[in-house]
């Protein structure tokens, strides 16, 4: 018996196969957020479970709401599927609340290419009196479903278990037994068929093709070349991710504007596309605190002591190091700095080191130690240095180098591994 068989079968219950299918359903939703904000327009917010597990205010006032199903435990549009009847009893009670405006459109999107007969019926339903004759049909359709009084008891069992949903909190794991569905029925069909009709006549279904990344990929594939794709949704995507996350720890309403969106995939679009000039201005203003704080422990200033350089030099150094890792975050937050090319970045500056440091071993034996790491440091601290073609200031690459020796992966003084 394993480990983890020992463990459930101590603790008597068994691990709840729904926990993929909820992680699946958050990252789906992330990813549209993604897809939206790629076709949105100037004005367009695009808001992460608000009025809807995904929604869109254009800049006119028009309101998308979206509900997202991965589909991965089962259809979630079948005739008799739960998650469908919800979705659409959650429709009309934010309607009625008035947290959804009239004239909303309502999109239900399946990640998985799934058909369902009434659902799509429902999405192929435009205008008002063949909506209202088609909720009148869908009635009497679920006629036995809504009047037997077995169900009616369980419905009652079921409401007690678990209340009303709202917008936002809908689930893979819904209950899918006959309670369940006779209970969402009831919802939707508790309204006027006028009322149900005028969600009908706005609502849609997007079927995806079981990788709501791929569709994203599409989007981007009409901007930039085949060989860029990967680039450009790791980074658009990861920026979309960081931008939900720092506005839930906030406490905010999740909206991205789509002009914040555009200016950050057009710097992305011109770094990948090699048409990044320079990297942006970037200042920093340390306090004295932190710069005591790197003056009394940092490997780097310890590096520094031993050359016994003048207490200004190696402060300037301290605000190069701080200045270029500020710099680094920033610049990568704003698009212009792809973390993957640190890498090669910071193996260009370890080779030039290597070749500094045997042209002084060789070249300046007539010296003293700290005289040749002197010499060492400054080789390095004037290397004019380039990340993909695009040159950098140069505190960033003095800042850089300061910051391999702060991790001891290189030094200055001859015997620096011993003095440090």
């Amino acid at each position: 018996m394993s480990t983890e068989e020992k463990v459930e079968k101590k603790s008597g219950k068994k691990r709840s196969t729904s926990v993929p299918g909820q992680a699946y359903g958050i990252l789906v939703q992330e990813v549209r957020v993604l897809w939206h904000l790629m076709r949105a327009r100037p004005g367009d917010v695009v808001a992460f479970e608000h009025v809807g597990d995904v929604s869109t205010r254009t800049a006119d006032g028009q309101v998308i709401s979206e509900e997202d199903k991965s589909g991965l435990a089962h259809n979630p549009i079948a005739d008799r599927a739960v998650s469908l009847w919800k979705t659409l009893a959650n429709w009309i009670d934010a309607r009625r609340e008035g947290s959804l405006p009239a004239a909303s459109v309502y999109v239900l999107y399946v990640a998985q290419p799934y058909d369902g007969p009434i659902a799509d019926e429902l999405h192929r339903c435009t205008k008002t009196d063949d909506a209202i004759e088609l909720v009148g049909r869908l009635r009497k359709h679920f006629a036995s479903d809504l009047e037997t009084n077995e169900v009616k008891k369980a419905v009652k069992v079921a409401a007690k278990k678990s209340g009303s949903a709202s917008l936002g909190d809908e689930s893979e794991s819904d209950d899918e037994t006959p309670a369940a569905l006779v209970k969402q029925l009831r919802r939707v069909f508790a309204n006027d068929d006028e009322v149900i009709a005028s969600i009908v006549t706005y609502f849609s279904i997007e079927k995806g093709t079981a990788s709501p990344v791929k569709e994203v990929r599409g989007e981007i594939l009409a901007h930039v070349r085949d060989e860029h794709v990967d680039e450009v949704t790791e980074s658009l995507l990861g920026w979309t991710k960081t931008q939900v996350m720092a506005q839930i720890e906030a406490r905010r309403v999740v909206g991205i504007p789509f002009d914040e969106f555009r200016e950050y995939r057009l710097v992305v679009y011109e770094r990948v596309l090699g048409k990044l000039k320079e990297f942006p201005e970037h200042t920093l203003t340390p306090h004295r605190s932190e710069i005591e704080e790197h003056l009394e422990g940092s490997n780097f200033v310890r590096q520094l002591n031993v050359l016994e350089l003048e207490d200004e030099m190696i402060e300037a150094y301290v605000k190069d190091f701080m200045r270029a890792s500020s710099a680094r975050t920033s610049w990568a937050a704003l698009g212009y700095l792809n973390p993957r090319s640190i890498g090669p970045f910071v193996e260009e500056l370890q080779d030039h080191w290597n070749q500094s440091a045997l042209e002084v071993k060789t070249l300046h034996t007539d010296k003293t130690p700290i005289q040749r790491g002197v010499k060492l440091l400054l080789l390095c601290m004037t290397k004019e240095a380039r990340i993909q073609t695009v040159r950098v200031p140069t505190y960033f690459s003095r800042g850089s180098f300061h910051e391999i020796a702060n991790e001891l992966k290189i030094g200055w003084h001859p015997d620096w591994k011993t003095l440090v």
